[in-house]
Parts: structure tokens; sequence; C-alpha cells
């Protein structure tokens, strides 16, 4: 499933340190739909209870509103004045597709909002996989 989205300064960052913790290299040409992938299975064990992306249910092991106000050396301090935000297209399996949406609904009751857009979500599971791979979540 396609999805369209305009990823942020701070995601697009965000991404590219995930991918050099994961794989060692930032340059690496993987995609960000695969990112986000490997970023939401590595957050599974803790917003899930089945471990599986198939049959999501969310049990809420992750303070979200402290990840959403997170500094991250690299990624909010703005040192990278080069990256800009981007409209960009992700390719999703139905899997990951929907644990976005279980995910958004979530998060109207987390962060008390009538609305909360897909890219803010993408933001707030690549932020909590980089954070928990640094060992501060």
């Amino acid at each position: 499933m396609r999805r369209k989205m305009q990823l942020s300064r701070p995601t697009l960052l965000a991404f590219n340190e995930y991918k050099g913790i994961v794989y060692g290299d930032k340059e690496l040409d993987a995609t960000k739909s695969y990112i986000l992938k490997i970023a939401l299975n590595d957050l599974l064990p803790l917003i899930s209870s089945t471990n599986s992306l198939d049959n999501l249910d969310l049990v809420n092991e992750i303070d979200w509103k402290k990840i959403a106000v997170s500094k991250i050396s690299g990624v909010t301090d703005g040192k990278d004045t080069k990256t800009t935000r981007m409209p960009t297209t992700l390719t999703l399996d139905i899997s990951v597709s929907n644990a976005l949406s279980k995910i958004q609904s979530d998060f109207l009751v987390v962060f008390d909002a009538k609305r909360v857009y897909i890219n803010f979500v993408v933001k707030m599971i690549i932020f909590g996989a980089l954070l928990k791979r640094l060992g501060q979540l």
C-alpha cells in the first residue's frame, strides 16, 4: 500500500541515524519503507502483547509524550542544515499500514487530539526505535 506524506527534517535525520545504528552505514541504500518496518519490529515487544504486526494488540508500555519532546543528538539539535523536509510516498506492507493505522487511532487518546497525521506516527516510531537503540527508552 502506498501512502503519501511529508516527512519533517527531524524525521529524515532520525531515519539516517537509525539506519547508521542498525546497519553501520547512514548512506546505505535502503528505502524509508523498509527502515520503518525494521523500526516498528524493533518496538514491537514494547507496544504489542502479541509480538506480531499482523495481530497488533497495543499495550502502551512506551511513554509517547516523552518521545515527542525528546532531544536526540544529531537529530533534534539542528546541526545538519542541508536536510530539509520532503514529500515522499512510502510503499508499505499491509501489516505495517494496518499497524500505523492502529497506532494513529491510539495516539488520539494518548495525545488527547482530534486528529493525528500519519507523518507524526512515522516520526514517533522512528524516534522511539532510535531511542531504544541508544538505550534512552
